[in-house]
């Protein structure tokens, strides 16, 4: 899919020390400062997501203040405030028709993560130093050489939860 090697695509994530992201539908846990870092971050941006992370949202609606895409095989999906794709193919067509300088995140679940980190440039993630339980991963970019870390945020705690942002770039 080449097509999307010609946009500016980043990945947004919360990963626990095995890499977890999700169980049973949920997020493994729902960090304040984290939610307000993602906000930061997309909020005025194009948010690239599919089913099971809308799910996720509050009313299972769009995030407000964004433009959502969402990438689905479920041809008769429709929602409202959503611009619904069902290909990477036809992602990368939408959004080559609205080439107007938005970044273009990539916020899950792990099977979008899967078919879209190889476009990826960076990748945002929040280390939650904790394991989980989970059943939904983000590749661990620690271990995969196509990956380097660019930035480490000092570790903070919130609750009982330890955390950093930490910024990934392609090598």
């Amino acid at each position: 899919m080449s097509d999307l090697l010609s946009f500016h695509l980043e990945a947004v994530a919360a990963v626990d020390d095995n890499w977890g992201i999700g169980h049973d539908g949920k997020l493994l846990a729902y960090v304040s400062p984290d939610l307000k870092h993602f906000k930061e971050l997309t909020y005025g941006q194009r948010v690239i997501y599919g089913r099971h992370t809308l799910a996720t949202f509050p009313k299972g609606k769009a995030l407000p203040g964004r433009e959502n895409v969402l990438l689905t095989h479920d041809a008769s999906f429709e929602q409202e405030n959503i611009t619904v794709v069902h290909s990477l193919h036809e992602l990368a067509e939408y959004l080559k028709s609205r080439d107007d300088g938005l970044t273009d995140f990539v916020i899950g679940g792990s099977t979008v993560y899967g078919e879209l980190l190889p476009w990826c440039e960076k990748a945002h993630i929040t280390r939650l130093y904790k394991t989980f339980p989970a059943d939904r991963f983000f590749p661990d970019l620690d271990a995969h050489p196509g990956w380097r870390l660019l930035e480490a945020g000092e570790p903070q705690v919130w609750e009982d939860i330890e955390y950093s942002f930490r910024t990934y770039g392609r090598v």
